[in-house]
């Protein structure tokens, strides 16, 4: 009869668990039948768990990214650098970094990095004098093995913020393009972006909290453009869409990427003008687009040997499952044991599996029964796939 109780409760709280399903959940009507891909699937079945050591909590969901940016980015031709472009900087002591652009098959010529020692500054179409606290050349670069092709220079405490202008006076190639970053470390404003998860179903709407931040308070406004940017390295705009607090936006038509796991790239730049103060920030954030091969249908009870489910299965491959496994400390309180994955060969249908927990792992364990199992995860191991998370 007590044993009875415990599978009870054990499956009450698996039935919580499970309805805190995240919104990448297909229905077996929104599967697709997709051809196996074109290299060996491994069929044989693989069950596999880790010990979490004793007194480790597990952070929040690796899925969600937040991206908090204090910089933009500017691309320019090298003619403009010579003839002066406009920087509007918010912030005192600001880094700028000159990058030279690769064009895909295409070398970089000889004289493609800027030598900072060109660099000049114009503030009201004046110069200013000691305008730079900091040069760090190309070479330098080089030596500490970061941003080939680039230089940078800092601006002085002096110089302060506003509307300035930027010239090279080194001769540049016209029509070489360079990469001209800001970065206002300190500054009062910034973009934050963040995504609960990264790895969409194809053809639904992807979300994203997007706001400029001024001090803490969100600004009102403010003027955000969006691209997307592809695995093939093509850049598509986006049109943006607010509901309630969150951005939306649908997937521009583009040529398909073959591979499988390709990440795509969301670009937003975000623009702010009061009176004389002129903002501007970018951000962005990698993301793949799934498709629905397969998903959970039933949980079933837990026990010490693992917890079976059903999978609704409308392509063929190698599907896995995933968990953290959860016991009772001599508190009463849910503490984590293992992460237990269990990888099946599977055909189309309704296909029951388990994934099976390690037995000695858990005779090892000081926590003990009702187990749960939370952060359940559904993966296509064929086409490099995170189909669900829970």
């Amino acid at each position: 009869m007590k044993q009875l109780k415990s599978i009870v409760i054990l499956s009450l709280a698996l039935s919580i668990i499970a309805g805190q399903a995240s919104a990448d959940q297909s229905s077996p009507n929104e599967l697709v039948s997709v051809a196996a891909p074109n290299y060996r699937i491994e069929h044989q079945t693989v069950h596999f768990s880790q010990a979490i050591a004793k007194g480790s909590r597990l952070g929040k969901s690796a899925q969600k990214y937040t991206n908090i940016s204090d910089e933009f980015w500017l691309e320019v031709s090298g003619q403009a650098l010579n003839n002066g472009i406009n920087l509007h900087v918010s912030q005192p002591q600001a880094l700028i970094r000159l990058t030279a652009k690769r064009q895909p098959g295409s070398w970089l010529p000889d004289n493609h990095a800027i030598n900072p020692a060109a660099i000049k500054i114009f503030k009201r179409n004046k110069a200013i004098n000691n305008a730079f606290t900091h040069k760090v050349t190309k070479e330098q670069y080089a030596t500490a093995n970061i941003f080939p092709n680039s230089s940078a220079v800092q601006l002085s405490k002096n110089a302060g913020s506003g509307l300035f202008q930027l010239q090279v006076t080194d001769s540049l190639s016209p029509h070489q393009r360079y990469l001209i970053n800001v970065k206002e470390k300190g500054s009062r404003y910034i973009q934050r972006l963040s995504v609960a998860k990264q790895n969409f179903v194809k053809g639904r709407k992807i979300s994203f909290n997007l706001a400029l931040i001024s001090d803490d308070i969100p600004l009102t406004d403010v003027r955000h453009q969006a691209f997307i940017k592809t695995p093939l390295g093509e850049n598509h705009e986006v049109i943006l869409e607010r509901k309630k607090e969150k951005f939306v936006f649908d997937m521009p038509h583009h040529e398909q990427q073959d591979s499988y796991g390709a990440l795509y790239e969301l670009h937003v730049t975000s623009q702010w003008q009061d009176g004389g103060t002129q903002v501007r920030r970018d951000g962005k954030f990698a993301f793949s687009l799934v498709t629905p091969t397969a998903s959970i249908a039933n949980l079933g009870s837990i026990t010490a040997a693992g917890l079976p489910l059903s999978l609704n299965v409308a392509s063929e491959g190698r599907y896995e499952v995933s968990g953290v496994v959860y016991g009772l400390n001599k508190k009463g309180r849910y503490r984590p044991i293992m992460r237990s994955h269990s990888a099946y060969f599977l055909t189309s249908g309704q296909q029951s599996i388990v994934i099976a927990f390690d037995q000695e792992i858990l005779n090892r364990s000081s926590f003990k029964a009702p187990y749960q199992l939370r952060r359940l995860s559904l993966k296509d191991q064929s086409r490099m796939a995170v189909l669900s998370t829970r």
